[in-house]
């Protein structure tokens, strides 16, 4: 099923660490099994005993039939066809509970959700006691978010099965999802009461007490939980964190320590326990250890492996001082992990250290996965500072290496463009399209600069062929439309081409602002009023949107409202050469006036 382009899973929504759902211990490895058979369709089901043909039974033997034939689609990949042998087996056999389900299971497959809940609930209606489909309605419910219904289907599981353990963790953690505590504490205290060894339902109830600030109860059940599955990894992770925040007093180091010690004992390359372990001992005052064991237990890691795991814990949550720490150490020890040095600039570029950062990108060999990207990097710096002519050479010096970079060339060519030096801004536009004729990006950019220069024809051709490549392209078709609109040319052709584009941005207001315009230009000012009105709504700080506005107020003969925009547009205008092309309208009106 999908919602918003989700794939449907069984375990879809599911707010609960992989290694619990996985471990063996608890019985997930069989629920899942049979769950993702059962969606995934990556095994034939086992035919139910209600299919099976007895002798004169001839419904029920064409049913059996396409029954398997269904199964063999499915596993085979083909859904739409499997799904028609299924509705003509239960066509033959209505009674069937496995039939509907699995007709119901094919939709989902298909993101025919609405079709699937039908079944389920048509189901349900007729059986009310089918755990199977309950779960399928509860799992179809998560997935779409709709989790307060989701709840309802499973507490009815729950009423029905109360030794169901998949269900405990789905409804719990529904509510933790939903930030709903004492509910989810409900959920999970009488899950431990029916199951005293169940480590899941320990471990989620710790999570409960840390939300609920009783740190003392969080760290008995974490402690529990670890007491029934010692190698549970996600418990010691959560008391770390619950020794560093809630539980600084006492023994706090020496136990952070211990269970630091315990993750990289079983699992030495464990980046997530080497990376906090070093910047516990640091944070501690302790920087030679700290470093020692970044040392000791990043030897034989990959770079790859690094990367992943710096960017995963520290980059991406912006923690990057962190960061820094633990990238600074590793390049002293691994030098020639050219990679890093991007990483570093990364990190650095986060702590608003531009200089440093650029001597990081600089540092990127021509052989490093990286180039590009820290090539890039540094020529952005230049362009923010308007030094594009360092820009343009520093990407020059580049492309001596690799002559036809095209990301190289069509940033040339861009930072030509944006100093006017549009002969040379096409240049190298027209080199990016002899290596890659197909690149809308170097089409979209010439068909920029030819406007600018004046070649509209031209600048009509690049956005056409912008178009031809992706005809979703939404700046293309608002340039293009807009173009047509400015010059008062092949305005129904406009008009469909804003429409596409607004279709694709329905909240841009330059697009709204194109349209708008359009049907200004088909003389329908009223609806262009409309249009631009809404337009200026969405980007009120844009003078040529607003003077659009004036000019629809003026047709409509609202000449105080058409001067009240053309004086707000003024304001707007930082440029004397621009001030200067909306001055003549309003002097028109104040001279009118007098």
């Amino acid at each position: 099923m999908s919602t918003g382009g989700a794939e449907y899973t069984p375990a879809a929504g599911i707010q609960i660490e992989s290694e619990i759902m996985k471990n063996p211990r608890f019985g997930w490895a069989t629920v899942l099994l049979v769950a993702i058979i059962l969606v995934g369709g990556c095994m034939p089901s086992a035919p139910s005993k209600t299919l099976q043909a007895t002798p004169g039974d001839d419904a029920r033997a064409n049913a059996y039939y396409h029954y398997t034939q269904a199964q063999l689609l499915r596993a085979k990949g083909e859904g739409h066809a499997a799904l028609e042998h299924m509705q003509t087996a239960m066509t033959l056999d209505p009674e069937s509970r496995l039939l509907k389900r699995e007709t119901a299971v094919l939709h989902l497959q298909l993101k025919n959700d609405t079709a699937a809940l039908a079944i389920l609930e048509e189901l349900i209606a007729d059986h009310p006691d089918d755990i199977e489909a309950l779960n399928l309605i509860g799992r179809l419910l998560q997935s779409r978010k709709q989790n307060d219904q989701a709840k309802i289907i499973y507490a009815r599981i729950l009423d029905q099965d109360p030794d169901n353990q998949d269900i405990y963790l789905l409804l719990g953690n529904l509510y933790i999802a939903d930030a709903q505590w004492d509910e989810a504490y409900g959920i999970f205290n009488r899950f431990i009461e029916r199951f005293p060894d169940a480590y899941a339902g320990h471990f989620f109830l710790g999570k409960i007490y840390r939300q609920r600030n009783e740190p003392l109860a969080a760290e008995k059940s974490f402690r529990r939980s670890l007491a029934i599955e010692p190698e549970l990894e996600g418990a010691r992770f959560e008391l770390i964190e619950l020794y560093s925040n809630e539980l600084k007093q006492g023994d706090h180091q020496k136990k952070t320590i211990q269970l630091y010690e315990e993750l990289l004992r079983e699992n030495p390359q464990n980046n997530k326990a080497i990376f906090g372990y070093a910047l516990f001992l640091r944070d501690s005052g302790q920087e030679p250890p700290a470093v020692e064991v970044l040392r000791k237990y990043t030897a034989d890691t990959s770079q790859n492996d690094l990367i992943r795991g710096i960017y995963r814990y520290y980059i991406e949550p912006e923690r990057y001082r962190e960061a820094n720490f633990l990238v600074t150490h590793i390049i002293a020890r691994h030098p020639d992990y050219n990679d890093l040095y991007y990483l570093q600039g990364v990190v650095l570029n986060g702590l608003n250290l531009q200089d440093q950062a650029m001597a990081a990108f600089r540092s990127v060999r021509s052989d490093s996965r990286f180039f590009n990207e820290a090539t890039l990097q540094i020529a952005s710096r230049f362009a923010e500072g308007e030094q594009h002519d360092q820009a343009i050479a520093h990407l020059k010096k580049a492309l001596q290496k690799d002559p036809a970079n095209t990301e190289f060339l069509l940033y040339v060519g861009y930072y030509y463009e944006e100093t006017e030096q549009y002969e040379m801004a096409e240049q190298y536009l027209l080199k990016v399209v002899q290596e890659a004729p197909d690149s809308e990006q170097a089409h979209f950019r010439l068909g920029v600069v030819y406007d600018k220069m004046k070649r509209k024809e031209d600048s009509i051709a690049a956005m056409q062929r912008v178009i031809e490549i992706n005809g979703e392209h939404a700046n293309a078709l608002n340039y293009l439309g807009y173009t047509y609109a400015d010059l008062g040319i092949n305005l129904d052709e406009a008009e469909s081409l804003v429409r596409r584009a607004l279709k694709l941005r329905p909240d841009d207001g330059y697009i709204t602002d194109s349209l708008g315009w359009v049907f200004y230009q088909k003389g329908n000012y009223e609806e262009a009023l409309e249009w631009l009105l809404k337009a200026s709504e969405l980007v009120p700080d844009d003078p040529v949107i607003i003077e659009h506005v004036g000019d629809a107020y003026l047709k409509l003969d609202d000449k105080a409202n058409a001067l009240k925009y053309y004086l707000r547009s003024l304001s707007l205008r930082e440029e004397e050469s621009e001030r200067q092309k909306i001055q003549p309208k309003i002097d028109a009106l104040q001279n009118e006036d007098r």
